[in-house]
């Protein structure tokens, strides 16, 4: 990682376990950094970066929505390597990012693709996300079975 994208999210993470009023703002500014270097590793970062306990959604959400701006390949291997670890961090985090993917049809045919060629770990990890959406009602069952055919 060079050394602007290693300074950007020493800063993003700074702001993000401030945890305060500042934050969003602090958010905002490092993921501008980030955004502008188009580094596809970026996008697992990103997603690490995400914090359930985080107080103010609004920060998280706008680590998404740069996460999001890369193309849907390169969103969704950063995705897949952070899930493993998303599912443990931050599984609300997780939970949304992977709802959103179902939303569009183009990304979620990615991930299918994606997944079918990824390893037993992220498989699983995808599995069990897919299952805890489903548990929470029917809403998804119809955007999750493709899913989790890959998985298998």
């Amino acid at each position: 990682m060079n050394p602007t994208l290693a300074s950007s999210f020493e800063k993003l993470t700074f702001a993000i376990k401030s945890n305060n009023e500042q934050s969003v703002k602090n958010i905002d500014i490092s993921l501008k950094s980030i955004a502008e270097e188009r580094d596809p590793v970026s996008v697992a970062f990103l997603l690490l970066s995400l914090e359930d306990d985080f107080q103010f959604d609004e920060g998280m959400f706008s680590v998404i929505h740069t996460a999001e701006t890369f193309d849907d390949r390169e969103y969704v291997a950063g995705f897949l390597n952070a899930i493993p670890h998303m599912l443990t961090t931050a599984p609300k985090w997780a939970s949304i990012v992977l709802t959103r993917i179902l939303n569009s049809e183009e990304t979620k045919r990615e991930l299918i693709r994606a997944l079918v060629k990824s390893n037993a770990s992220i498989k699983k990890s995808v599995e069990d996300l897919c299952n805890r959406i489903n548990d929470q009602g029917t809403d998804f069952l119809s955007k999750t079975v493709a899913v989790l055919v890959a998985t298998k």
